[in-house]
């Protein structure tokens, strides 16, 4: 694996893999601890569209506001932190790149962000393995 790709956990499969319904990131934004309250807003807008491609190469319209309204932001030394779950099942998934995409087109920049995915859960909320 790359360097920048280190594995956290692994675990043998306990379900099965059609029990995947959504997955927990941390959005890293590196020296942003100064924007939190500009997040914040954000995350608290009542819509939020991204394009998103579908598995058959078009491309539909989706908005991830729901999604947003459970997200919690913090501060961590001198960068801001986004945790957000998002769908992640075979039948939605929304990749949290897009609402990195919405994000800094809202702000206008480009933030450098880090994508750490957390862990992937069943559809009661439990760890997936």
């Amino acid at each position: 694996l790359p360097p920048d790709l280190p594995v956290v956990r692994c675990a043998p499969p306990v379900k099965k893999t059609k029990e995947i319904a959504s997955a927990a990131y941390a959005v890293i934004f590196p020296g942003y601890a100064a924007s939190l309250e500009r997040l914040a807003e954000f995350v608290r807008l009542p819509s939020v569209l991204v394009t998103k491609k579908g598995k058959k190469g078009g491309e539909k319209e989706v908005d991830v506001a729901p999604y947003l309204s459970t997200a919690a932001c913090r501060v961590e030394g001198d960068d801001l932190v986004l945790n957000i779950v998002l769908p992640a099942g075979s039948d939605q998934t929304v990749n949290p790149s897009l609402i990195v995409g919405a994000l800094e087109k809202a702000w206008g920049e480009d933030t450098g962000s880090r994508i750490v995915r957390l862990s992937i859960l069943d559809k009661d909320g439990r760890d997936f393995c």
